[in-house]
Order: structure tokens, then sequence, then C-alpha cells
């Protein structure tokens, strides 16, 4: 693999490149791979950040992904890699979830809370921390996204609720323009 990675570097370097593993077995992986080779590089991906990062703030949360319609990360913002990962982990599967349960003539939510507890490897009494994953879907342009954010507060959902329609705003701005400039 090292050896690929060498080669291929060698080859493009006029341009940055990346590998991971990927498994056909493993969504996630491929998922990843699409997100950081593909959308990483579009013109918009600094843009998305910069409101997932103001949004993030807001929710007061460690880590905010946003998936599309094709459960694709087309953006994330994190204060931890670890936090990142969780929420690259099982933000496509609870958007498919909401998704299917929407589909339920009884189902009504447009959210899904996960609590979970983490060991922290930081703290070296390796006390625990009590989480919560929200995946909330979000609608641009006719256009369903999935919203996953990873806090320690009890109190986001009803953040999300304040904050979630300005960030659809300011999203929705910038597919606009882009669809403007093309």
């Amino acid at each position: 693999m090292k050896y690929l990675e060498t080669t291929i570097h060698s080859i493009t370097e006029d341009f940055p490149t990346f590998t991971c593993l990927t498994s056909i077995y493993d969504e996630v992986s491929i998922i990843k791979a699409f997100s950081e080779g593909v959308i990483e590089s579009s013109p918009i991906a600094d843009l998305i950040r910069v409101q997932l990062k103001e949004y993030s703030r807001a929710i007061n949360s460690q880590a905010t992904v946003l998936l599309d319609n094709n459960s694709f990360i087309i953006g994330a913002y994190y204060s931890k890699k670890l936090f990142l990962t969780i929420c690259e982990t099982v933000a496509p599967r609870f958007f498919i979830a909401l998704e299917q349960l929407l589909d339920l003539p009884v189902v009504t939510t447009d959210h899904i809370i996960c609590k979970m507890s983490l060991k922290e490897s930081t703290d070296s009494e390796g006390t625990n921390s009590s989480f919560s994953i929200i995946s909330k879907l979000l609608t641009i342009h006719n256009t369903r996204f999935c919203v996953t954010s990873l806090t320690n507060r009890d109190d986001t959902l009803e953040l999300i609720s304040k904050y979630l329609p300005a960030l659809g705003e300011n999203l929705g701005n910038i597919l606009t323009n882009l669809k403007s400039s093309t």
C-alpha cells in the first residue's frame, strides 16, 4: 500500500491526492472515500464547512456531518477526529432509517436520537462521557439532506430546532449561487 501511495503521489504531484482502504462490504469506507475524493475538492466544500462550524457552535455540538440525498458526506465540522468518525459511521445508516420510517403510515418523526457513552482516551482516569447523536432531516430546494450531530448537552434538540432553518437557508443560498454560476 505504501508503494502504491508513493507512486500515485509522484505521478500526481501537481494536485493533492489521498488513499484509503475500502471494501465493497463496508458502506462507510466507500462513502468516506467518495466524499473525501470528490466532494472535498468541490468549490463549495469550504463554504459548507464554515456553515457547519457556525451551526455546531450554535447548538453546542462536538461534531456535525451533512449528508446529501445519496448519503454522501458533503460537509463536516468537528472538534476531535474521534467525534467525526462516530458521526461518519452512523449518519448514513440513520439517514436511511429516517427515510424508511417516513414511508410508514404511522411514523411522523424527522429525527433520531441515540444516547451513548464514550471512554475518552484523553482522560487518564478512563471516565465515561455521555453523548447523544442526533440525526435530523433537512429539505433544501425539494431535496432531502440529513444533519447528524454529536453532543454532550441535553438541550441540543431544542437548539437544533432553533438553528437548523437558518443552516438550511444558508446552504440553499450556497447551492443556488453554485447553480447560477455554472
